[in-house]
């Protein structure tokens, strides 16, 4: 990411100035009092919200506009615009044009007192680690990636099965009323209404109208033989073949019990009605009652199965991943010896006289950085132990140790999204050789990133990068800051 082009409009001593940003290194410089290091935490806040009293007095409103050229974004829209505005009663607009998904604070380095916590965030501080190192997380957010697949679809195969143990439990405890459906089922009834509420239920009518249509062509050539010779005999037949369908109609309905009250109707409605609540599909015939039934018991046997062969999947992916999350802190801890040196010998080419380094590993859950808590800590003082950043540093230190560590983490990086570096006063107390040392890496910095510091050295920085000179205007009524030069 780049920052292009700032506009301040009425932003407290800016009435309206615009700042063009070259990649690589910047310098604000200026006397005290005109508006260097509100730049910076015009910038900064932009992604947060701005103080009603950031609003300059020929306003009723403050507007900062942003414009920022995403080159590390796969994207056709290569540029957006970023604006905030804020309003006398504090009201906030905020907007990106186009609109963009995208993580432009993430992409801004800078120190706390412009409202950021990167350098004390311990989880940058990992970053600049494992980029120092080398380190990639490619391998590890893989088997997580799988290890959540497998997991969610075992989780899911354990819910089917408890869904088929509540239905094992419904069949079981309506046993009599399923088997009475399974009989309605087998006489050829498939459809509840067919019975509720009618007479002759217990015979299906198809089979009634078969009946009635056979016994009706009989009577018809019974008519068509009544002078045959063999008549009697005939009768005699039809007769015995009549009375063979009755008895054995009556021992079909007897031992059927086909016979169904209307609540025994109603209870099997009822079971197909709590049987699709727990499959959570709708039922409506006995035909698919009687499908869920059988299928129940090979059912709960493949799901026993599959539960089996995803737990043993499960336990070799957790397995490999204790070797993954070993491997990679063994790799952070060589990292950080060897970051330790290189932070050292910056540090004190940066004019610092004493420095004890150290650092903080714990575990911590398991997530896509792996299980180490990682933090720096370090002391400028004799006979004060490291301490993390925040409780230690000044502002001035903070900045030259920001560019230690930026620096060095740089040096061993290959491919990583370039961000944005804001320092304010990074170079204050510091002269000769020191401050030499200092812009020579911060060259090295910018030569991949952007660099953006505040300076009161205005001689020292001329002509080392593109220089915005700043200084103050006294009107009449009130004082504004304006550029007085731009060189890059």
């Amino acid at each position: 990411m780049l920052l292009r082009r700032l506009h301040l409009d009425n932003f407290l001593i800016f009435r309206d100035v615009v700042i063009c940003f070259s990649p690589g290194l910047n310098i604000i410089c200026g006397e005290s009092g005109t508006g260097k290091s509100l730049i910076l935490k015009a910038i900064a806040d932009l992604f947060y919200r701005y103080k009603k009293d950031m609003i300059g007095v020929w306003k009723d409103h403050a507007k900062v506009s942003l414009s920022v050229e995403l080159n590390d974004l796969e994207s056709n829209a290569k540029e957006c615009t970023i604006c905030r505005k804020v309003c006398k009663n504090n009201k906030q607009e905020f907007s990106v044009f186009p609109e963009r998904d995208y993580d432009f604070e993430g992409h801004l380095v800078y120190e706390k007192q412009f409202g950021g916590l990167r350098l004390f965030n311990p989880k940058f501080q990992l970053q600049e680690l494992d980029s120092f190192g080398g380190i990639s997380l490619d391998d590890l957010s893989q088997v997580l990636s799988k290890q959540r697949a497998v997991d969610n679809e075992l989780k899911s195969l354990e819910e089917q099965r408890k869904t088929q143990e509540l239905l094992q439990d419904l069949f079981n405890k309506n046993r009599a009323i399923f088997e009475k459906a399974t009989l309605i089922h087998n006489a050829g009834y498939d459809n509840l209404d067919q019975l509720i509420g009618k007479k002759n239920r217990c015979i299906p009518p198809e089979l009634i109208e078969k009946a009635e249509t056979i016994w009706s062509d009989f009577k018809k050539t019974l008519k068509a033989i009544e002078n045959h010779a063999e008549l009697n005999k005939l009768k005699e037949h039809i007769q015995a073949f009549d009375d063979f369908l009755f008895d054995a109609w009556k021992s079909y309905t007897e031992e059927s019990s086909m016979d169904l009250s209307e609540d025994e109707l109603y209870s099997i409605k009822f079971l197909i009605q709590d049987v699709s609540k727990l499959l959570n599909k709708n039922i409506k015939s006995l035909a698919e009652l009687v499908d869920v039934h059988d299928a129940l018991i090979d059912r709960l046997k493949g799901l026993d199965q599959g539960i089996i062969e995803l737990k043993r999947e499960l336990a070799d992916i957790s397995q490999y991943l204790k070797k993954i999350l070993k491997d990679l802190s063994d790799k952070r801890v060589n990292a950080f010896e060897s970051l330790k040196g290189k932070l050292g010998r910056l540090l004190s080419s940066f004019g610092f006289d004493y420095y004890e380094l150290s650092a903080r590993f714990e575990k911590k859950e398991v997530d896509e950085t792996g299980e180490d808590d990682f933090e720096i800590l370090v002391s400028f003082n004799k006979g004060i132990p490291p301490r993390p950043l925040r409780q230690v540093a000044s502002g001035g230190e903070l900045n030259r140790f920001l560019v230690a560590l930026a620096v060095a983490s740089h040096n061993s990086r290959t491919e990583r999204a370039s961000k944005v570096y804001l320092f304010d006063e990074i170079d204050s107390g510091l002269s000769g050789q020191s401050l030499e040392c200092l812009y020579q890496n911060l060259v090295e910095l910018s030569k991949r990133n952007q660099v953006i510091l505040v300076s009161h050295h205005v001689n020292f920085w001329t002509g080392r990068g593109n220089t915005i000179k700043l200084a103050k205007i006294h009107g009449s009524d009130v004082t504004e800051a304006k550029i007085i030069e731009m060189a890059g």
